[in-house]
């Protein structure tokens, strides 16, 4: 007897990144009214962009709002008051949570005293909201990751010039499966490897075997310039 079972594969060899993986899973949704009005719930104002480049069509999110950096606890006071959907907002604490506590170990602080520069941004906070809301949605039995591109060379962000991977990606990605394809560039942000490292889990030999592919879903993003997509697909699964 076969058994239906929806499988949602990230192939991540050229990186996860926030608005790569927002804009995969938004197509992979039909009614997208249903996300966006879940992230409005966040009382951040933001606007979604669709985007055509290249023959592929994407999204992203413009927001006025350019605080620099949040608390974490003001972060989590946005998830648990807000009346975003209990089982959403669990996740994104768990997310928040682990990015904590890594950056905590990083600049030697409590993880109470953790503020988030360009990962607690409003649209920071608005792709993550996005991300678990199209999971919500899509509801799938499995997640499967390919190897996760990292990226290298050096990146300029809030607290200067950094190696990459960032040092919260460090650690967030310690036990993943990783492919160096020497690219110059941040190909997974900390958020990213949060993320990814809480919905997935590493594919292994079979774990796609006899699925049927029904949807495809391509998230891409301009930075680095020569990196712009993200297959993310989400396959029908018959297990026999």
């Amino acid at each position: 007897m076969e058994m239906l079972v929806n499988i949602l594969f990230i192939d991540a060899v050229y990186g996860i990144k926030p608005n790569k993986l927002f804009s995969g899973l938004l197509q992979l949704i039909n009614d997208k009214d249903l996300i966006i009005e879940e992230m409005r719930k966040t009382g951040l104002f933001f606007s979604l962009i669709k985007n055509n480049e290249q023959g592929f069509v994407g999204y992203s999110i413009e927001t006025s709002d350019t605080k620099g950096s949040t608390s974490l606890k003001h972060i989590m006071h946005i998830f648990k008051r807000s009346s975003i959907k209990k089982k959403i907002a669990n996740k994104l604490v768990k997310v928040y949570t682990e990015i904590g506590k890594a950056e905590s170990i990083i600049h030697k602080t409590s993880f109470s005293n953790v503020h988030l520069h360009e990962i607690g941004s409003p649209a920071a906070i608005l792709y993550a909201v996005g991300i678990f809301a199209c999971l919500d949605k899509i509801n799938a039995s499995k997640i499967f990751r390919s190897k996760v591109g990292i990226g290298c060379g050096k990146i300029k962000c809030s607290h200067g010039i950094l190696d990459v991977p960032a040092p919260c990606t460090k650690i967030l990605t310690r036990d993943m499966k990783k492919c160096s394809l020497n690219i110059k560039g941040e190909l997974t942000t900390p958020l990213g490897a949060a993320i990814i490292s809480l919905i997935s889990e590493p594919l292994i030999k079979n774990d796609l075997k006899n699925l049927i592919i029904y949807k495809i879903g391509l998230g891409w993003s301009d930075t680095p310039k020569s990196v712009i997509k993200i297959p993310l697909i989400l396959c029908e699964g018959r297990y026999v």
